[in-house]
């Protein structure tokens, strides 16, 4: 017999527990349509590049490029999905931040509704799967997806595999091209949001061979074998042609990665039940490792308690858990290491679901009696409490800095941006003792000599200042950012040759960098040459990007 969606309870409108899925999530994070930048990429991807987002061409543009195109420093994530979001979100709200967290908070709802219907699709009691979707909507661990914009990419991610996958199945049980269509589109869409979306395949097959119990499973899925490389082979043409180096490591430094990042899993996992250390930035060594120990002596004890378990779907729960992680964990950034996002749990903590819905904690949500009603109503009240509290560290730079470094001390980055928050701030006090922390930790931390340069520069200690401008400039040749501080301090020496050379230079790494365009006519301008400043204002006007009322007039 052909496993079926489990039905509503009689007499239920049959929409009525996605709404209430919604209306909880929506209840939980409405505060972050009043939140502001974090500084973390937001900045970037946003309000440095509105110029970008609010031209429609560039919804075409986003797919033959990498998702952090504005640095020219050599990208290797494509996002294509991702960017064409904020597009829409710059021509719907242009820079009110608010519209982007409603965009975020709406994907959210509509994967937290997806998952309803995926858990559904695979025959699992209504309650239990109520329950789940909505311990996934205000998971703490996941926080992060919804209330930091430039998350979108998992999350986007994780609805449209949650929407592929209900589509294969129902394909595989009922066939219909209607059915496969809608899995294929879904899953080029996946793709196209995050690389990671690639296992969608072999978890098809996993499904056919742990859970499906139909007639005809292996035929149909055959069917879509040539859908399935027609999609892979556009993606990957696409993204190779989008990319300079489209895999930035080799196996055996993505196996080093895997192996460094192991204890992470174990926190990430200890996140999912017992809510502590969060942070944007969790950095491993400051992070405990009891929760996560605890987190899964919980998940054992759940699944060798449990009488006639279904073994293979367990297995399917650890095998989606296991391959929609690893991805992260085998291409870790050498930049960001030590550091195991949050964020990265947004689709592989559905396997964790999947296995304890074939425990007896789902069987008691189930049947309504036991202690598992009352154990599984305190965790969502209390996931749901820490969630609304800790989201509310994202609603402003320097909270979300202050409490990233409080979380991981450790972190160079973390302390270095902690730096850069009180810098924007006036307080140069703070900000140097920062800068001099994340050197400490790491002598060649990127940026950081950058900034100590711009605290002397105000403080009107030049000689230091041009020896930190230096020094960053030979640990990091092309970071656009110090070439434009020092020609500054050479302008302000009344020198002329080397501003113009150093900023010229600094464009030719990042042809979209706004400050350089305007500083660089001002040059030309005030030394008589306006035809060269025309140059620069007309190419400005090219790129959409914002003139200086002095210059408007400029023809």
């Amino acid at each position: 017999m052909k496993p079926t969606a489990a039905a509503a309870p009689p007499g239920a409108p049959a929409w009525r527990p996605y709404a209430v899925v919604a209306a909880i999530g929506l209840a939980l994070y409405f505060q972050a349509l009043f939140f502001g930048l974090t500084y973390l990429d937001d900045q970037v991807l946003i309000s440095d590049n509105l110029h970008f987002l609010k031209r429609w061409s560039s919804l075409l543009e986003s797919f033959g490029q990498g998702v952090f195109h504005v640095s020219h420093e050599g990208d290797t994530y494509y996002r294509p999905l991702f960017t064409a979001s904020l597009v829409f979100d710059a021509n719907l709200w242009g820079s009110w931040f608010g519209g982007y967290h409603l965009t975020s908070i709406l994907v959210h709802l509509a994967a937290s509704c997806l998952l309803l219907n995926f858990l559904r699709r695979l025959g699992h009691a209504e309650r239990p799967a109520l329950f789940f979707a909505l311990a996934f909507a205000v998971s703490p661990a996941l926080t992060q997806n919804v209330v930091h914009v430039p998350t979108r990419d998992d999350t986007l991610m994780g609805m449209f595999v949650l929407a592929s996958m209900s589509a294969f199945i129902s394909f595989i049980r009922e066939g219909g091209w209607r059915s496969a269509g809608l899995h294929l589109v879904c899953w080029t869409l996946a793709l196209f949001s995050k690389e990671t979306a690639v296992v969608v395949v072999p978890m098809c097959l996993a499904y056919l061979a742990l859970v499906e119990k139909g007639e005809r499973p292996w035929p149909r899925a055959a069917c879509l074998a040539c859908g399935w490389l027609v999609v892979l082979a556009a993606w990957f043409l696409l993204r190779r042609s989008a990319l300079d180096d489209p895999i930035p490591i080799g196996p055996g430094a993505a196996l080093s990665s895997l192996r460094a990042n192991l204890p992470g899993v174990v926190q990430l996992l200890g996140k999912v039940f017992l809510p502590f250390n969060l942070s944007g930035l969790p950095n491993m060594k400051d992070t405990a490792m009891g929760w996560g120990w605890a987190g899964l002596a919980a998940v054992l004890a759940a699944v060798l308690t449990t009488r006639g378990l279904a073994w293979k779907r367990v297995l399917f729960g650890l095998l989606w858990f296991a391959a929609f992680l690893a991805p992260s964990m085998l291409l870790q950034s050498t930049s960001m290491a030590g550091v195991v996002a949050e964020k990265r749990l947004y689709a592989p903590v559905v396997g964790i679901f999947l296995i304890l819905l074939e425990t007896n904690f789902a069987r008691g949500i189930a049947s309504g009696a036991g202690w598992a009603p009352t154990v599984g109503a305190l965790a969502l009240l209390v996931h749901g409490t820490v969630a609304f509290s800790y989201s509310r560290s994202y609603r402003d730079r320097m909270s979300f800095w202050t409490r990233t470094a409080s979380a991981s001390p450790r972190l160079p980055l973390a302390r270095r941006n902690l730096g850069a928050m009180y810098f924007l701030d006036g307080d140069l006090v703070r900000a140097e003792r920062e800068f001099l922390a994340a050197l400490a930790l790491n002598p060649v931390e990127p940026m950081v000599r950058n900034n100590l340069g711009l605290i002397y520069m105000q403080r009107g200690r030049l000689e230091e200042a041009e020896e930190q401008f230096l020094l960053e400039l030979e640990y990091y040749p092309r970071y656009a950012n110090a070439l434009f501080n020092l020609g500054l301090l050479y302008m302000n020496q009344g020198k002329v040759k080397e501003p113009e050379e150093l900023w010229a230079k600094a464009l030719s790494i990042n042809p979209d960098h706004l400050d350089l365009h305007v500083a660089l006519a001002a040059l030309y301008y005030n030394h008589g040459r306006k035809n060269e400043a025309l140059a620069v204002i007309n190419e400005m006007r090219r790129k959409n990007m914002e003139i200086p009322e002095a210059f408007r007039g400029l023809k």
